[in-house]
C-alpha cells in the first residue's frame, strides 16, 4: 500500500498499523543514511560533522491535514541559532538573533569568539548542548550573522527549568531551558524589547526532574 492512501485512514486500524509500518520504515533509513554520513571522512571531521539536513513533515495528521506540531528533526554538525540565522537573514528582518550556550561546555561560543573551530571540555548537564567542539558549517553562519553569543552556568539553566515549570507549567529539557536562563542573565539588556525565546525539547528524566527540583 501507498503512503498517502495510507495517511488518509479514516481510523481504520488496519490501515493505521501499516502506516505505522511505513512511517518507521522512512525513519530507519533515515538513520542509516545518517550513519554512513557519519561513517564517511570529510576535512577533520566527517561529512555528518560538516552538514546540516532538517527531516519533518508538511503534516502532524494527514487523515486531518493537521500542520499543528510537525515532527521536525534538524541533524548534523548544525545548529539551531544557525537556522534561525539563515531564515532571518532569508526574510530580510531587522531582528537580532542571540546564541546561548552552557559554560560548562563553551566549545561552541570561544570557537565564534576566536573565528575558527576549538575544542573544550564537555561537561554541561544539557545534552542538547552537550559539545566539545566547534564544526565549520555552522561557525561560519554565526560569524557572519549571529549579533551575539551568551554563555550560562548549569546553574542557571536548572533553575530555568524549575520557573519555566512553575510559572507556565511548561515542562523543558535543560537545554531547552537555556534560553530562559540566558534571558533572566541579561534583564537589563532586553528590557524594553520584544524578546522571543526559542524553547525547544522536553526530553528530561524523572530523575533529571527531580534533581531539579529537590536542589532548589
Amino acid at each position: 500500500d501507498a503512503h498517502h492512501p495510507l495517511s488518509h485512514h479514516g481510523g481504520n486500524a488496519e490501515k493505521i498499523e501499516k502506516l505505522i509500518r511505513v512511517n518507521a520504515y522512512h525513519t530507519e533509513m533515515f538513520a542509516y543514511f545518517l550513519d554512513r554520513m557519519r561513517n564517511t571522512n570529510d576535512g577533520d571531521g566527517s561529512l555528518l560533522d560538516n552538514s546540516m539536513m532538517l527531516y519533518s513533515s508538511g503534516m502532524s495528521d494527514g487523515n486531518g491535514h493537521n500542520h499543528h506540531n510537525l515532527p521536525t528533526m534538524l541533524v548534523g554538525g548544525g545548529s539551531g541559532v544557525s537556522s534561525w540565522c539563515v531564515v532571518r537573514d532569508g526574510l530580510g528582518s531587522s531582528s537580532k538573533i542571540w546564541g546561548v550556550q552552557s559554560a560548562q561546555a563553551p566549545a561552541a561560543y570561544e570557537s565564534w569568539r576566536e573565528g575558527s573551530v576549538v575544542t573544550r571540555p564537555n561537561l554541561t548537564m544539557a545534552e542538547g548542548l552537550a559539545t566539545g567542539a566547534g564544526f565549520e558549517l555552522p561557525l561560519s553562519i554565526m560569524r557572519e550573522s549571529l549579533d551575539e553569543f551568551v554563555l550560562v552556568d548549569d546553574d542557571a539553566i536548572g533553575d530555568a527549568v524549575v520557573t519555566m515549570l512553575e510559572h507556565q507549567h511548561l515542562l523543558l529539557e535543560p537545554a531547552g531551558a537555556s534560553t530562559l536562563a540566558a534571558a533572566l542573565g541579561n534583564r537589563e539588556r532586553i528590557a524594553g524589547r520584544k524578546v522571543v525565546l526559542v524553547c525547544s525539547g522536553a526530553n528530561i528524566t524523572r530523575a533529571q526532574l527531580q534533581s531539579l527540583l529537590d536542589s532548589r
